[in-house]
């Protein structure tokens, strides 16, 4: 049943990105961000020319976590096809063409980090987050990217859901 509750949420947040063509998706740790993008991939996957972006703020992200990500959902093909890069070095990459472009951790986006947009051709992002930017600067920069809230599943909503263990916060 929790599985099957949380897949009807992955497949609506997936939805509504399709429906915008790209969008914030705020969803609490443990949802399934992840499982998201990847099948937004798969959705996007044209094995001719599909090549996706994927922006992380650390190396283990990049190399390590995101691969175990693509190859449990079973997409290996998307996987090679994707350009692999952190925050601090998104910049650099320049004149690419990327049929969607993912931001894990997205609420971690700079202004630097944001010229790979002004620097590639990308179609469509998604932004995955469990802490949607409340910083004015960084709201700026999403708007300025045309990157609008689609989704969100709160942490408490999570938990009411099943698919999060219920929490207690202790104030010492």
């Amino acid at each position: 049943f929790v599985n099957t509750v949380r897949g009807i949420v992955q497949e609506e947040a997936k939805q509504a990105v399709i429906k915008n063509n790209g969008g914030m998706i705020a969803m609490a740790t443990g949802a399934g961000k992840s499982r998201v993008a990847v099948e937004l991939a798969k959705y996007y996957y044209d094995k001719v020319d599909s090549k996706f972006g994927l922006l992380v703020p650390t190396e283990k992200l990049r190399d390590e976590n995101w691969q175990e990500e693509f190859f449990k959902w079973n997409a290996h093909d998307m996987w090679c096809n994707t350009e692999r890069l952190c925050y601090a070095s998104a910049s650099k990459v320049i004149n690419q063409f990327f049929e969607l472009a993912i931001l894990d951790e997205g609420h971690n986006i700079t202004e630097l980090s944001s010229e790979f947009f002004s620097n590639n051709k990308v179609e469509r992002t998604v932004l995955l987050t469990a802490t949607p930017p409340s910083d004015p600067v960084k709201k700026e920069i999403l708007k300025s990217l045309g990157i609008n809230w689609v989704y969100e599943v709160t942490l408490d909503q999570a938990v009411r859901l099943g698919f999060v263990a219920p929490y207690k916060i202790t104030v010492i």
